[in-house]
């Protein structure tokens, strides 16, 4: 007991001190040392990242839902696998810009406000940022998933449904109805946000020196999207015993699971052995890992691009920052 209090103890430290070497001064090159972008460029990275990312990862989301879902059967066709894009892409991009606007915005005033370092600010930033997104994502999620499980004809048919009345005056529950599961979607997006992006950073520090093209700063094309991919992996498999339990918790009848997560956890490695805190990880893994890579590389890649264009920056951005 006395060993593992001081195990716990080293790894809240590490945290809080910002991971060791990590907690240094950031070397040329490297994420922490990159200039801050600009409030539209936050936006416009952000917004782009997680619309690329969701619409191409969109087919395989429609066979995760149908495969969740009771009584749907999975149809290999194009209409099917396009269910609910609209949605899933219209409602990206503005989630993105919120998720990545307050992910910064936390990281900054932490380590210049709270003196966090760079590790803790990830950490806590990725938190942040999901918990903002949620705003946009959950309503998006409802729209989509209905769809996508054939409880709704199609966006505007979910919409009108869960809208339950005129135009001018939505029926009773409407917060209810467009919110449906808020709690179950942050128990399962804020954990997996924070380390993905905290392992993401993480890796791209560590790696970038040893990869880092000789007399330059750039790093190679293929860095993000593999350091994002592991990142999302390492965050998948220390979250899945929770998302394991979360699931039973909601698939079972009547009362369901007692006890809470943890007494959950105990409970079923006792009864099934540990290899039940794993069930399901390979379909997670197959969505999660590209998931983290698209997203970070593309709102890395973005951002680079916003840099690098600040003497003549696109209309967009003139219009923003006006």
């Amino acid at each position: 007991g006395h060993l593992n209090a001081m195990r716990f103890g080293s790894i809240t430290t590490f945290f809080l001190l910002g991971g060791g070497a990590l907690a240094e001064e950031a070397k040329p090159g490297s994420p922490n040392s990159d200039p801050a972008l600009t409030f539209p460029e936050q936006l416009i990275a952000g917004s782009v990242a997680r619309m690329v990312a969701m619409t191409i990862l969109h087919p395989l989301d429609v066979v995760r839902t149908r495969r969740q879902a009771k009584g749907i059967e999975m149809i290999w066709d194009a209409p099917t696998l396009l269910r609910g894009i609209g949605p899933s892409t219209g409602l990206a991009g503005p989630a993105g810009a919120l998720q990545f606007c307050s992910l910064e915005a936390s990281k900054k005033f932490l380590q210049k406000r709270c003196h966090f370092g760079p590790v803790a600010a990830n950490f806590v930033g990725g938190a942040v940022g999901a918990v903002s997104a949620s705003l946009i994502r959950v309503p998006q999620e409802v729209l989509k998933q209905g769809v996508q499980a054939e409880l709704y004809n199609n966006a505007g048919h979910a919409v009108s449904e869960l809208w339950g009345g005129p135009l001018l005056r939505p029926g009773a529950g409407l917060i209810g109805r467009f919110y449906r599961g808020f709690g179950a979607t942050l128990s399962r997006d804020v954990p997996w946000n924070a380390l993905s992006y905290t392992f993401f950073m993480a890796l791209r520090s560590l790696f970038l020196p040893l990869v880092q093209r000789e007399g330059g700063s750039d790093a190679p094309g293929w860095l993000d999207p593999i350091t994002g991919a592991l990142g999302g992996i390492l965050a998948a498999i220390l979250t899945h015993p929770v998302d394991v339990i979360k699931t039973r918790i909601m698939t079972t009848r009547g009362a369901g699971l007692k006890g809470g997560v943890l007494l959950s956890i105990i409970n079923a490695v006792r009864e099934e052995g540990f290899g039940v805190l794993f069930l399901g990880l390979m379909p997670r893994l197959l969505y999660l890992a590209p998931l983290g890579s698209l997203v970070f590389s593309t709102y890395t890649k973005v951002s680079k691009v916003l840099l690098d264009q600040r003497e003549n920056p696109p209309p967009i951005i003139q219009f923003l920052n006006k």
